[in-house]
């Protein structure tokens, strides 16, 4: 059996940090326009009367001492054209279920009164995502510290039963690690050993990765952007459509009661 999901979580040292979004802000100050160097330079000066906040954190419960300064921080990631009653959107601790900020539609459908997941692991579809943060960890390392040509996201469509409802809903998954960084803590293999990288589908598939680079070797730093899209619908009538296309009889009565399922 597989490691699940929130287990997967412990093969990946991860710190909380905003060190990548001040970067980015820095960057856009040099860069930007002056209207927007002058806003970054003021949120930028409120974050620097907080002195724990600048470095990296292991315990989320510092952010939380701060949640109208967080809500100016996130303005820079999630501007006013995101809907905070109607989308799905979110900020966490790298290749965790440990969330720092949400929108409140997200709160209200995944979180639950202390701020956990509302969706066990057994709901979801754990080898699917274990190999998710796999890929895209080593994504990361191959971008931030060989400097090849990766992005690092990690896309997915999820399916669980809703439990009240028992339906079952499909969500897309998109998770933007542009505000993390990689740290190594061993003595790195030299960039020659990756060479013919591009001649796999999937970096999972270069031989021996997981040995060569140990995930556990490296902390991610930062924080994962996390956008969250319902498309049961969507689905649901593409399963219909599959299976109206795949059926040998319309006198199957097992035919009819999946597309009761489906259409409820």
């Amino acid at each position: 059996m597989g490691i699940g999901a929130l287990e997967a979580e412990k093969y990946f040292n991860a710190r909380f940090s905003f060190k990548p979004l001040i970067e980015r802000w820095k960057q856009k100050m040099k860069e930007g326009r002056k209207g927007n160097s002058l806003v970054y330079k003021d949120i930028l000066a409120q974050v620097l009367k907080y002195p724990e906040l600048l470095e990296p954190m292991d315990d989320l419960s510092i952010v939380e001492k701060h949640p109208a300064l967080m809500e100016i921080i996130m303005s820079t990631i999630f501007p006013a054209t995101f809907d905070d009653a109607k989308q799905l959107y979110a900020v966490s601790l790298p290749f965790s279920y440990k969330f720092a900020y949400s929108s409140t539609f997200f709160k209200q459908a995944f979180l639950d009164e202390q701020g956990n997941l509302k969706i066990s692991a057994g709901d979801l579809q754990e080898d699917l995502i274990k190999v998710d943060k796999l890929e895209s960890a080593y994504r990361l390392i191959f971008s931030k510290l060989y400097g090849f040509p990766f992005n690092g996201s990690m896309n997915s469509l999820q399916r669980y039963t809703d439990k009240e409802s028992g339906l079952t809903c499909y969500l897309e998954l998109r998770v933007d690690p542009q505000f993390i960084d990689v740290v190594s803590k061993m003595k790195l293999p030299d960039a020659s050993v990756f060479e013919n990288y591009r001649e796999y589908g999937e970096i999972l598939q270069i031989p021996n990765i997981r040995e060569i680079l140990p995930v556990e070797n490296f902390v991610f730093e930062g924080m994962a952007v996390i956008y969250i899209e319902d498309v049961t619908e969507r689905e649901s009538i593409a399963a219909i459509k599959n299976k109206l296309l795949s059926i040998h009889s319309l006198a199957d009565a097992t035919v009819f009661e999946y597309l009761q399922t489906q259409m409820q």
